[in-house]
């Protein structure tokens, strides 16, 4: 019988290409090979759609887990573009809350390159403002928000998959759409690597 593959999804079809791009080296294999089948799949963007199309990925692969990623805005001012981040939980700009991880998952999940928050925030349209991020941050209390984490948590959790939601800073409240595009494969990179060493640890 053929072993469940661990679904590793991103929002952006350009984002899914360049992880797959990056697992399908021949120094990856080695190490993937021993956990198993890997499936590289991109929802689109937003909360619905990604949710909807989550569900649809999920009955086609039938995984046995599900490690959602990309690149997310960064909320704290603290944070820094590159830094791959893992929340505690994700909420809906609504408060309600999908706890970050769940069973079939290490206890302990490596440190380094995560850097490990409380709250990370799922909202429906683009935060692009500096004083809207930080009005943010400061109601919310969430260091990062993407448009998609929370709902596809609370969708395999619907489903029964166990599910992990990491993100890497692509931009922050002083940077730009340009500044997004000019470090995507930079910030692919550092995010690439926190994905090894967590499937390092699922092996």
């Amino acid at each position: 019988m053929a072993q469940q593959p661990i679904l590793i999804a991103c929002a952006l079809k350009k984002e899914c290409a360049r992880l797959c791009q990056r697992f399908s080296a021949d120094s990856a294999e080695a190490q993937t090979r021993q956990i198993g089948p890997l499936r590289f799949r991109h929802t689109g963007m937003g909360p619905d759609r990604a949710a909807e199309r989550l569900a649809e990925i999920v009955r086609e692969e039938n995984p046995r887990r599900l490690i959602f990623t990309g690149t997310a805005g960064g909320l704290d001012p603290s944070l820094e573009m590159g830094q791959v981040i893992l929340p505690r939980a994700w909420i809906l700009e609504d408060g309600s809350r999908f706890d970050n991880g769940a069973l079939g998952f290490p206890a302990k999940l490596p440190g380094d390159p995560l850097l490990q928050v409380e709250l990370g925030l799922t909202v429906r349209r683009p935060v692009l403002r500096p004083s809207a991020r930080r009005r943010l941050h400061r109601d919310t209390g969430a260091a990062i928000c993407d448009m998609e984490s929370a709902a596809v948590l609370r969708t395999a959790a619907r489903l029964s998959v166990p599910a992990l939601a990491l993100k890497v800073v692509s931009d922050t409240g002083s940077s730009g759409i340009a500044d997004f595009w000019k470090h995507f494969d930079a910030n692919l990179e550092h995010l690439s690597q926190a994905l090894e060493n967590l499937l390092a640890d699922l092996a």
